[in-house]
């Protein structure tokens, strides 16, 4: 896992340095003369020296990697509490094992203390143990911040007119994690991207991310209330409205929502009915079939293959009338 990691961030760091070759200028790099002479052009060395930049980088411990980021991107890792922290502990724990056959050492340690990584109570010379907990929690940090970094290395590099569809990438990425039930992993990513908020495109987008953090915290059996009342929704749209009654197990009032959005409002579409994960207790309900039924003029069935098609179709040819708005809530971004 920490190999693909490390080869993740060695992509985020190609992906920055073609996007804005400036960067570039603050890569000493020593060249050799038969190196220049082997490149037929600018371009490819430029990439000769991106790929020097990328197995330096792959050397250093994640600590320092960390400062990189901080130092070059302007982003500062250790913000992504605490799975970054996570990072460092396993980067710390497999180098141990493989250099030291899992006996915890001094440097092991000590190396903890002093980047204030959580472990549990070990002493110096008891074996170092990869148990289920450990690897699962281990994948989830890993996942969070590569996916983190990543989006916050292509939203600094990015022209103004793609940040809103890297935002919706995002948004994406957390409506399959709550569609395959990785409920810990779409809080953890989302929780991160709302730390810093003022990096997202809109508010509207904003409440996107918040609406999913919602509901992975409801399905993990967290106090997901707090992030609710976190917020003024007064003079939010109606898929909001439908979105926190829902959430707030008010069938009732989602159903008199639903009555409002009607048929042609592209912020919640049939198909959306079908397949959003924000829907999955709600669709069992009488009063949601019989909404269902009063708005779009037919029974609910439930066809997921045939409403993923239509939320593709809707993507590549947006109605015209709200074509911004072809959000979902899975909340994650069809358009």
């Amino acid at each position: 896992m920490l190999s693909q990691y490390e080869a993740h961030l060695g992509n985020i760091i190609r992906i920055a340095s073609l996007d804005q070759p400036r960067r570039l200028a603050s890569a000493k790099k020593s060249i050799t003369y038969e190196e220049i002479l082997s490149c037929s052009d600018i371009a490819m060395l430029k990439e000769l020296i991106i790929d020097k930049e990328i197995e330096e980088f792959t050397r250093m411990s994640i600590g320092e990697q960390f400062k990189w980021f901080n130092s070059r991107a302007k982003i500062d890792p250790l913000t992504i509490v605490p799975y970054a922290q996570d990072v460092m502990e396993a980067s710390l724990r497999r180098n141990n094992i493989v250099h030291c056959a899992g006996k915890v050492t001094r440097k092991y340690l000590e190396s903890c203390a002093a980047l204030d990584c959580e472990r549990e109570s070990l002493c110096e010379g008891e074996s170092l143990k990869v148990k289920a907990k450990y690897f699962v929690r281990c994948h989830e940090s890993l996942l969070t911040v590569g996916l983190i970094l990543g989006y916050r290395t292509c939203r600094r590099v990015a022209p103004e007119a793609s940040k809103k569809r890297i935002d919706g990438d995002m948004l994406h990425l957390i409506f399959e994690m709550l569609k395959s039930a990785q409920y810990p992993l779409a809080h953890a990513v989302s929780k991160s991207v709302l730390a810093a908020p003022l990096e997202i495109h809109n508010e509207r987008l904003r409440r996107m991310f918040s609406i999913n953090n919602m509901i992975a915290l409801k399905r993990l059996g967290r106090d997901w209330q707090a992030a609710r009342d976190a917020d003024d929704w007064s003079a939010s749209g109606h898929e909001f409205s439908l979105a926190l009654a829902v959430l707030n197990e008010d069938y009732a009032e989602a159903c008199k929502v639903m009555l409002k959005i009607g048929p042609v409002d592209d912020s919640v579409t049939s198909a959306a009915y079908q397949t959003w994960p924000l829907f999955d207790e709600f669709r069992q309900e009488v009063c949601f079939r019989e909404s269902y039924e009063a708005v779009f003029d037919r029974p609910f069935e439930l066809n997921t293959s045939q409403a993923i098609e239509s939320l593709e179709d809707e993507s590549a040819e947006p109605r015209p009338r709200r074509a911004q708005s072809s959000l979902t809530f899975g909340f994650g971004v069809t358009n």
